[in-house]
């Protein structure tokens, strides 16, 4: 999020739509490669030992626990959300609000910071007081925007303000 998308518009601007997509591509075979080359193998996971370690603790025995479904369950809702609205965010603050198609990724870049910023402070946060506040806090304020913005058509909040907001 915070390089990738405005990177790619940055590309598909100078070299059209498939440059982000080659450029994904050329760096995952780069990636291949460097891993293939500089990584020790690993084998141990294949020793008697480890076979019988893997028998006593099953990787499915969390899925017992309904938290679990719970969580899934979460994390889905909040991602369908995210790429049902996501798409719309170029035409409605361009055609709608009179953004330029050029400040677009500096929006995005905006957005992408305040997330890489926010996801290191919850981080802390949820690791001395627990997970229950950074996530509320962040819905709070993303679906305070949303609300502002797309339900009750208001202006008041800036895209500015908006994209950072969404993103974190």
């Amino acid at each position: 999020s915070v390089l990738g998308v405005p990177g790619s518009v940055f590309l598909a601007e100078l070299w059209g739509w498939r440059a982000p997509f080659l450029t994904v591509a050329a760096v995952g075979i780069a990636l291949v490669f460097a891993a293939l080359t500089f990584m020790a193998p690993m084998r141990e996971h294949l020793s008697e030992s480890a076979r019988k370690a893997r028998a006593a603790h099953s990787p499915f025995a969390m899925f017992k626990r309904p938290v679990v479904w719970l969580s899934f369950a979460a994390i889905g809702t909040t991602m369908a959300g995210a790429f049902s609205l996501i798409p719309i965010f170029s035409p409605y603050f361009t055609n709608t609000r009179g953004y330029v198609e050029a400040q677009l990724k500096w929006l995005y870049i905006t957005g992408g910071v305040a997330s890489f910023a926010a996801m290191r402070v919850a981080g802390i946060v949820s690791d001395r007081r627990g997970t229950v506040a950074p996530a509320l806090v962040g819905t709070v304020i993303a679906t305070g925007g949303l609300l502002d913005t797309f339900v009750l058509g208001s202006t008041r909040i800036s895209a500015w303000v908006f994209f950072p907001a969404f993103m974190t």
